[in-house]
């Protein structure tokens, strides 16, 4: 299944997070290699997140984030998406 992950990151955490960006980065192209995350989005002005997950279930997709350097700086919803196009992948 996909799921859309919609990330809010906590307020006044820049420089905490700056020091995992490369970390983050990292883990994110991994992620992307395995073909677990299909795409990412970051707001411009860097507050917001919005990424396509594939795992076995929510709380799977939920667990995957759970591995990223940022989590501890995320509020998350994930939504479950299907395909608008019949036989879609």
């Amino acid at each position: 299944m996909r799921c859309m992950v919609t990330i809010s990151f906590v307020q006044g955490q820049q420089e905490e997070r700056a020091a995992l960006l490369p970390a983050e980065q990292a883990h994110v192209k991994r992620l992307m290699e395995q073909g677990v995350m299909e795409t990412g989005y970051l707001s411009g002005d860097g507050a917001h997140a919005w990424m396509v997950l594939r795992g076995e279930s929510p709380e799977h997709v939920r667990q995957t984030m759970s591995a990223l350097p940022f989590y501890p700086f995320m509020e998350l919803e994930l939504t479950p998406l299907r395909d608008i196009v019949p036989g879609g992948s």
